[in-house]
């Protein structure tokens, strides 16, 4: 251990540790007010605002204990306990539920702390300190007597510094993935759910149709194929080279780059899964139904998933984006209950215009750089997060030697 660092505990020197909400909270949701962070919102050193929801102000002053402000760590208690991300400056106000609350005061740095419980030290300290049989939980008593080396407040910034850099890198890669997603999908909808398609003005309609349009299924330009899994209990078949998706794999992003689990060519050969193309469609039917995503590679996939594999490279992409309708139009059927059942027959029974080849491949031609730009800034958040990840255990050991920043240098320190 280098010069400086020395073992803490961490409720000895953080200036507050409590824990959100926990109660019933269904009726209190608004469509707009005071952010309300639940576990779904918390990953690695960063919010994830995709399914956000809001409290009005009455309530949140209510839940004064577990008001959230701007440089305030947040941990998840149950799920993936131990998570950590620190409130960016962007959200001035917020509230939320179930989450561990770390205020970290003056000597202690909140971005080197998260960069403490995202460590692979971290995570297995907090698993090794969770409570329950079922559903594991982090609680506020072993936040509070955490034991953990930390270097003088100086050094602390400079580590948490290293790590915000990368941070805002891949934020920014998330940004402006989001626009071309939202752009590609804006396209679709121009062409085959408004009708607005080049041409649309002078085209020759039958019955309400397009000329050359037909109404059909995804398999009118696809295959749907199902997956397997290899037998667990044979090591041979595990930990190749082979990407193996399932629905535990998440992406923020339209592109499934790295999975969790790898199987051996023996493992692909000697079970019923199948090696799927790059920029082939997964979609998820177990678990969390209806995820959607497209393989950055070839994968294979397991028997709770299902595989859209276009008949032509150009349907790729439309490929995705009939998918991601269909799953729209089934959610809105279901009325806000749980879209919880994909089977063959749910591709059979959705039937949509589908348009003519030729505009087909005019669309591939439109949105191939917006899908090549989002290949490629996956590419680098993974690439990205593989270098952030080498890093942390060397930097919260103290095996990489950092220099503290000019800027920390006059601050006090442990």
């Amino acid at each position: 251990m280098h010069e400086g660092w020395k073992e803490i505990v961490l409720g000895d020197y953080c200036e507050r540790i409590t824990v959100g909400h926990v109660g019933s909270m269904a009726n209190q949701y608004r469509h707009n007010g005071i952010p309300f962070l639940r576990s779904l919102n918390i990953n690695p050193f960063c919010l994830n605002l995709s399914n956000l929801v809001f409290i009005d102000e009455i309530f949140h002053k209510k839940l004064k204990k577990s008001e959230l402000k701007p440089g305030d760590l947040v941990l998840v208690r149950t799920g993936y306990p131990g998570t950590a991300c620190v409130i960016p400056d962007y959200i001035e106000v917020a509230n939320c539920s179930d989450l561990v609350i770390i205020r970290t005061g003056k000597n202690l740095d909140p971005y080197f702390i998260a960069t403490v419980f995202n460590s692979t030290w971290g995570i297995q300290s907090v698993g090794g300190s969770t409570v329950g049989a079922a559903q594991q939980h982090f609680n506020i008593g072993t936040a509070k007597s955490l034991k953990l080396f930390a270097p003088p407040y100086p050094v602390q910034k400079t580590i948490g510094g290293i790590i915000r850099s990368f941070n805002d890198a891949i934020e920014i890669n998330n940004q402006r993935i989001k626009l071309l997603e939202e752009a590609a999908r804006e396209f679709y909808k121009e062409w085959f759910v408004r009708m607005r398609f080049p041409g649309y003005k002078k085209a020759k309609f039958v019955k309400g149709i397009p000329d050359g349009w037909n109404i059909n299924t995804c398999y009118s330009f696809s295959d749907v194929k199902g997956g397997g899994t290899p037998s667990t209990t044979n090591f041979e078949y595990w930990d190749g080279h082979i990407s193996f998706f399932t629905p535990t794999d998440h992406t923020d992003s339209f592109f499934i780059m790295a999975t969790e689990k790898k199987i051996t060519e023996k493992g692909l050969y000697n079970s019923s899964t199948k090696l799927f193309p790059k920029y082939t469609t997964f979609i998820t039917a177990r678990g969390t139904v209806g995820n959607i995503c497209i393989a950055g590679e070839e994968m294979a996939m397991n028997q709770s998933c299902f595989a859209v594999v276009p008949h032509e490279p150009n349907d790729y992409y439309f490929a995705f984006l009939f998918t991601e309708e269909m799953v729209r139009y089934f959610k809105q059927v279901a009325n806000g209950a749980t879209f919880d059942a994909i089977t063959l027959n749910t591709f059979r029974k959705y039937k949509a215009l589908i348009p003519s080849k030729k505009l087909r491949v005019r669309f591939f031609e439109l949105v191939s750089p917006f899908f090549q730009q989002i290949e490629t800034l996956t590419r680098q958040n993974t690439e990205l997060r593989q270098i952030r990840d080498r890093l942390l255990p060397r930097l919260i050991s103290g095996k990489l030697s950092v220099r503290a920043n000019a800027k920390s240098k006059q601050t006090a320190g442990i």
